[in-house]
């Protein structure tokens, strides 16, 4: 995972890292895709999602194509 501050800093990146390129996520996208996963995590009963909810619920916010199948 890397960080970077703009679209801009991700393009400069790619320039000097060409790597098979992922998907580039804000912040405020990092955040709302943890959520099935860590939102209930501290509780002793906690099972992790399954792999059909956690496509389910990536498709439901927008996150679609081969990068977001598990």
């Amino acid at each position: 995972m890397v960080f970077l501050s703009s679209r801009r800093h991700l393009d400069d990146w790619l320039k000097e890292n060409p790597v098979v390129r992922g998907e580039a996520l804000s912040l405020e996208q990092t955040l709302k895709i943890s959520v099935p996963i860590y939102k209930e995590k501290m509780k002793i009963d906690y099972a992790r999602p399954s792999k059909e909810q956690l496509t389910a619920y990536w498709d439901s916010i927008g996150l679609h194509g081969d990068f977001w199948k598990l």
